[in-house]
């Protein structure tokens, strides 16, 4: 059985991001229904012009997101990706606009704290106007 305290840290934690740049063009709000044995779960995000909101319980949404608690655990612990999740059908998505793309998922998902990357200033190339980061690429 999944970890609540650990969906609800997630929820929670996604409603107080605040600013997503890379969802800055989104204007929808996604339904996550999770289930667990008879119970369902739900849990509303709102996306307008890259600012979440989140509210627990259910209501009209452009999208729907469903599938079992301990397939969702998994994907917010970084056990399994939401796009993998997706293409084995252990969580399903469901559109009312074909123009809502499943990739915001992978932007909501970002994995745990110690799996990104951070941008380093790399002493050699600040005099040079560049930045590197800390895979050795340059951005």
């Amino acid at each position: 059985m999944a970890d609540s305290d650990s969906v609800e840290r997630f929820f929670d934690e996604l409603g107080r991001r605040g600013h997503e740049p890379l969802l800055d063009r989104l204007n929808s709000t996604g339904r996550f229904e999770l289930v667990d044995g008879g119970q369902v779960e739900e849990w509303l995000v709102a996306v307008r012009g890259g600012y979440i909101t989140v509210t627990r319980g259910g209501g009209d949404a452009d999208y729907v997101l469903r599938g079992e608690r301990h397939a969702f655990d998994r994907i917010i612990h970084g056990d399994a990706g939401s796009v993998a999740a997706l293409i084995r059908g252990t969580m399903a998505m469901y559109r009312k606009d074909p123009d809502v793309m499943f990739g915001l998922v992978t932007r909501l998902f970002a994995g745990p704290p110690e799996s990104r990357r951070e941008w380093v200033d790399d002493p050699r190339l600040v005099a040079e106007g560049q930045r590197d980061r800390a895979d050795g690429t340059h951005g």
